[in-house]
């Protein structure tokens, strides 16, 4: 047992960078150089704080990697690669929900800080996080590649942040949108430090960076899917390296090729589960939150939502709308042509009475083809009633 434990020397390594890391979270969030002004603390005290942790990195004993594999020719675009389907899954989501302009500057000024400000601290951070895990994981340890990854999510985001969080709402909404996404590259950068060091970690995090600060649009996603997909595809990517590191280690010497075909049918039904969760099909799932639709619908049902245009919705059809930002499900009991063009009467099976308002065609979002018991029960408990659909009920 002893051989899998730390050295002294590697534990005294160790905390001194991570103290490197907590000292400029310290000094960014007590803005102790806010003096100097934005431009050089952002242009000079930034890349020489993390300029100076990567030249301390680069300078510590280097060790082996811990892991056993022999052959990691792949594992630096494999990581690239897992980056790149990360992306496109949140584009594809932003099909859905929608896309927005970029929060950040990009002029060329703005871009340049970027690139050095971010870059140093990301490069310097995967440096780090090499260390940790060489020096501290002898073998593949999941407790202590949680340990670092929770390290690094903490102090990635801003102490405000959590100060701010006084709600039990906001608290739910921070931990799934942010703080769970955050955790999860993390500790998918964590594993592939295990199993390849910095350099696959720094091309993972680095096209993830790149991508969010320079791209001049960025999806605009409801809360619960970032939270899905953020959770998901880093979980879903670093389980699919784990298996294939595992499978790997049992036989290092062996010089096979792994099959392509199947790693890239893995990803493909991967991408194609989340999509699909998301709304990117012809076909999409909705959780139901209340009792309007009884019998036939009840709360913790999962339905699937066929879309199809206003011209194809039938008298006695379940239909979704939307209206005031809710997603409703209710009976169409007649279709009315008048003065203001279509409208859509609805009705909730289990309401006394039919809706006030009528539905017009550009909120129809689609039928319901199938109800699905009981199974969105864990959703519901992440997101309150009213965030749900809601019963549009007259007395």
């Amino acid at each position: 047992m002893k051989k899998y434990l730390p050295s002294r020397p590697s534990i005294r390594l160790s905390l001194v960078l991570a103290g490197i890391v907590t000292g400029y979270y310290l000094i960014d969030n007590l803005s102790l150089f806010s003096f100097l002004g934005y431009s050089t603390y952002n242009l000079v005290i930034k890349p020489v704080y993390w300029g100076l942790a990567i030249f301390i990195s680069l300078s510590c004993p280097r060790l082996k990697t811990s892991s056993k594999l022999r052959q990691r020719d792949n594992i630096n675009f494999r990581a690239m690669l897992y980056a790149v389907l990360y992306v496109l899954i949140w584009f594809g989501a932003g099909f859905v929900d929608g896309f927005g302009k970029s929060p950040y500057d990009l002029s060329f000024h703005g871009i340049l800080i970027n690139i050095i400000t971010i870059g140093s601290m990301m490069v310097a951070h995967e440096l780090i996080r090499n260390h940790l895990v060489r020096n501290l994981a002898k073998k593949e340890n999941m407790m202590l590649f949680i340990a670092i990854a929770l390290f690094f999510t903490v102090l990635s985001i801003n102490f405000s942040q959590y100060t701010g969080l006084k709600e039990i709402k906001k608290t739910v909404i921070f931990i799934a949108e942010l703080f769970l996404p955050c955790f999860s590259r993390n500790i998918m950068a964590t594993y592939l430090t295990y199993i390849g060091g910095s350099i696959p970690s720094i091309l993972y995090m680095g096209v993830l960076n790149l991508v969010e600060y320079l791209s001049p649009i960025l999806p605009n996603l409801k809360w619960i899917t970032s939270a899905l997909i953020g959770i998901m595809c880093p979980i879903f990517t670093m389980l699919s390296l784990q298996s294939k590191y595992r499978e790997k280690s049992k036989h290092a010497c062996d010089k096979e090729e792994e099959d392509p075909i199947g790693w890239l049918i893995t990803c493909t039904l991967s991408i194609g589960l989340i999509w699909f969760v998301v709304g990117v099909f012809p076909i999409y799932p909705s959780v139901v939150a209340t009792g309007s639709m009884e019998p036939m619908i009840k709360p913790g049902d999962v339905i699937l939502i066929k879309k199809i245009g206003y011209k194809e919705v039938e008298a006695g059809e379940v239909i979704q709308f939307k209206r005031d930002d809710i997603l409703v499900t209710h009976r169409v009991m007649e279709i009315i042509e008048s003065t203001e063009g279509l409208r859509f009467r609805t009705k909730g099976d289990n309401n006394r009475s039919e809706d006030v308002r009528l539905v017009k065609p550009e909120e129809v979002k689609g039928k319901v083809v199938k109800v699905v018991p009981k199974i969105g029960w864990p959703t519901l408990l992440l997101k309150q009633r009213k965030d749900f659909q809601e019963e549009i009920v007259t007395d």
